[in-house]
Parts: structure tokens; C-alpha cells; sequence
């Protein structure tokens, strides 16, 4: 008599990555959420605490500060990390930061918000700590798809941050109460992280020494690494740096347009930014499924290439509509760098160093997000904002030849079709 086979049990490892992945895309809405809900308005915060005088100087010390502090810690989360878990580091930041902001609307002036944002800047790193925990918890079969889950959430949440902002600016009597919807929220994202993620941390051998140099070192050492570093510092630069510098091109593109002047700026700047996040949100879960079906180095270059070719438009557009749909463009074709770079740079990190590796990637990150705008008003007066896009596209086409002819897993078949090409 034949028997009824037992129904199969779903795989406990592909529920936790599954639950894992949608519960940090939460988290990390909430966190960029926050985030974006009160940065982009930190000139009319200013304003309000009466800074009238070098208000551009005092905007880019709180801003360069907060990023400094991210760029001098990140690593050492990183090696934290790699002893205690990802999902405790992950907690840290998303309750450090939502405390920080707590703080701030009860600074009394802008040297106290300077300290505070030193603060905000040392906790930094939900994000960052959501992909690697990620990494870690996913099938390698599943990875790129869990990481442009949680990807999209982060892109929703700055996707929806300005327009909250603006309404709480609507509603709060002074500039510095949007903060408090930048805690709950940021904070909200470190319950999300407590309550709703799980991981097997493996026990660590000895005691936790912080030894951030000897780690980079281990790091650097690896062949492709510095590449990928470098790809992932560009990728900052080019896609999330931009913003500011975006914002100003909308500016000089609107002068003496009355068809244009008549919607306003923040209209055409909250357009050109929506545009482009919209789409990557779209592009993102494609470019996920595609790195798990093909292999990662050659989807990083194919990132690259798709890139370069459609920043090639952004200095030739004459008006905020071309702009506006030029970025949706770019958004969508520019998108699959970052998943692409940080699932390398797992694969390859050295055995135990996972989060670590992750940490100094973030790190350089912070190096490409803070360059951008001084880059862009360095080359202003000689250039123009145009001149500083070209840049950004040659920035870009170096870096993919680069990876063509030095990358592992993709040089080696590059050089070869360029033999053998007719």
C-alpha cells in the first residue's frame, strides 16, 4: 500500500531572510524617512535660530560635520559589528540617531545643533547596518533580491521625506519641530529593528579588539577590493551627492523661463528629485533579480555602462522638464551599482570580516556624498554646473574601465573579447 509523502516543510532559512529583508526595507523607511523629512529645510531651520549672516558656511559645517563623524566611526560599527552581530549595531542606530534628534529641537542655538549633529553623525549607519545584516542572514542564491528590497524601502523613504517636511514646516510655529517627526521615525526604525529581525550570531573567539588599520589593510589586500571601494565612492558622488548641486542647476536653468518661473522652484527641484527616486524604486527589484541570475562582476560593469550612457544628458538638457525626466532616467540606469558593489564586497571579504568590509565601503561612501558639492562649487566659476556633470560622466567612464581591465571575474573575459574582436 503506498504511502502519502509527508507535505515538504518550507526552508527556516529562506523565511528568516524573507522576513528579515521586508522588515528592514520598514526599517530603513522609516530611517530615511526621518531623514529627509527635516535635511533638505536645515537653511530655513538656521534662519529661524536667527543666522542671517554666511548662512551657506553654517549650512555646510553642520552638514560636513555630520558626515566626517559617519566617515570616522562607520569602520569601527563595522568591526562591532563583526563580533556582536549586525542586528545589534543596526538597534544602535536607529536609537542613537533618534535620540540625537530629539535633541535638537531644544537646542538653544546653532553651536549646540553643531555638537548635536557631531552626535547624530557617530550614531549614522542604520542603513548601512540593514544591508550587511542582510548580506548576512540571506542565501547566496537570494542575495541581490533581499537587498533591493530592503534598497526600495530606503528609496520610498527619500522619496517621501521633502513633501512630510514641507507639510510639518506647514504646520509646526518653528522650523526646528520638524525634528521631533525625524526621531519618531528614526527611532520607530530601531523598534522595527528590536522586534521584528532576527539573527544567529556564531560566537567569537577571545575578546573584541579594535583594530581598524590591520583591518583595512586585510581588506585592501584583496584583489578587486580597492576597485570596488572606488566604484562605490563614485556611485555617491554621482547619484546621491548630486542633490544640492541638482537643485542649484534647477535654479539656473529656470532664469528668464517664465514658463517655468510660473510653477516655482520648489516645484521643479522636488520634481527632478522625485523623478529620480521614483524610478530607482521601480529599476531596483529588476536590477536585484538580474544579479541573482547573472554574474555580479559583469552586472556591475553593465551598471556602469548603462551609467555613463545616460549621464551624458545632464549637461546638454536646456530646461527643468528635460532635467526632471533625464534623472528618471539616470535613476533607473544607475541604480544596480550599489547592490552590485556591496554584494561583492561581501562575497569577497576576508572570512569573519563581513561587516567590516561593508563598514569601510560605507565609509568611503560618506567620502563620495560629502565631495560632490564642494567639488561642484570648486569648478562652478570655471565650468559652470555643466561642466561639473561632464566631470561626473568621465568620472564614470573611468571607472568602468577600470573594472574592465582590472576587475576579477570580468578582466579576464574583456581582454579576451577585445583580442579576439575583428
Amino acid at each position: 500500500m503506498a504511502t502519502l509523502a509527508a507535505p515538504s516543510q518550507p526552508d527556516p532559512a529562506e523565511r528568516v531572510w524573507r522576513s528579515n529583508a521586508y522588515a528592514l526595507a520598514a526599517g530603513c523607511m522609516c530611517s530615511s524617512l526621518g531623514f529627509t523629512c527635516s535635511w533638505p529645510f536645515i537653511p530655513i531651520i538656521l534662519q529661524d535660530l536667527g543666522i542671517t549672516r554666511h548662512l551657506e558656511a553654517w549650512v555646510g559645517g553642520l552638514v560636513g560635520s555630520f558626515f566626517v563623524m559617519s566617515f570616522l566611526l562607520t569602520p569601527v560599527w563595522g568591526a562591532l559589528a563583526d563580533h556582536f552581530g549586525k542586528r545589534t549595531l543596526t538597534m544602535r542606530a536607529g536609537f542613537g540617531m533618534g535620540a540625537g534628534f530629539a535633541l535638537l529641537p531644544l537646542a538653544p542655538n546653532v553651536w549646540a545643533m553643531l555638537a548635536i549633529f557631531l552626535l547624530i553623525g557617530a550614531a549614522n549607519g542604520y542603513i548601512p547596518g540593514a544591508l550587511a545584516m542582510t548580506a548576512s542572514t540571506t542565501p547566496v542564491r537570494y542575495i541581490g533580491r533581499a537587498m533591493a528590497i530592503v534598497q526600495m524601502g530606503g528609496l520610498v523613504g527619500t522619496a517621501l521625506g521633502p513633501a512630510l517636511g514641507a507639510l510639518m514646516l506647514s504646520l509646526v510655529a518653528r522650523g526646528q519641530d520638524v525634528f521631533w517627526a525625524s526621531a519618531a521615525l528614526t527611532l520607530l526604525a530601531g523598534a522595527i529593528a528590536l522586534l521584528l529581525t532576527r539573527e544567529e550570531v556564531a560566537p567569537q573567539p577571545g575578546r573584541f579588539q579594535l583594530t581598524v588599520l590591520r583591518d583595512l589593510g586585510a581588506c585592501l589586500r584583496v584583489r578587486g577590493m580597492p576597485l570596488l571601494y572606488l566604484a562605490n565612492s563614485v556611485f555617491a558622488m554621482t547619484y546621491m551627492g548630486s542633490a544640492t548641486v541638482v537643485s542649484l542647476y534647477v535654479l539656473s536653468l529656470m532664469s528668464g523661463e517664465p514658463a517655468f518661473l510660473e510653477r516655482g522652484a520648489p516645484f521643479w527641484i522636488g520634481s527632478a528629485t522625485l523623478a529620480m527616486t521614483l524610478a530607482s524604486i521601480v529599476a531596483a527589484y529588476g536590477w536585484g533579480r538580474l544579479l541573482d541570475r547573472a554574474r555580479v562582476p559583469h552586472g556591475l560593469a553593465l551598471a556602469l555602462g548603462t551609467a555613463f550612457v545616460s549621464s551624458l544628458a545632464l549637461p546638454l538638457v536646456g530646461d527643468p522638464l528635460q532635467l526632471t525626466l533625464v534623472r528618471a532616467v539616470i535613476g533607473a540606469l544607475t541604480v544596480g551599482i550599489q547592490p552590485s558593489v556591496l554584494r561583492l564586497v561581501k562575497e569577497q571579504s576576508p572570512p569573519g570580516m563581513e561587516a567590516r568590509a561593508l563598514g569601510f565601503a560605507a565609509a568611503v561612501q560618506m567620502i563620495g556624498n560629502g565631495s560632490a558639492p564642494v567639488l561642484a562649487g570648486a569648478l562652478a566659476p570655471l565650468a559652470g554646473l555643466r561642466g561639473y556633470f561632464a566631470l561626473n560622466s568621465a568620472l564614470l567612464l573611468a571607472m568602468l574601465a577600470l573594472w574592465l581591465l582590472r576587475g576579477p571575474g570580468v578582466a579576464r573575459t574583456w581582454r579576451r573579447a577585445v583580442g579576439e574582436a575583428p
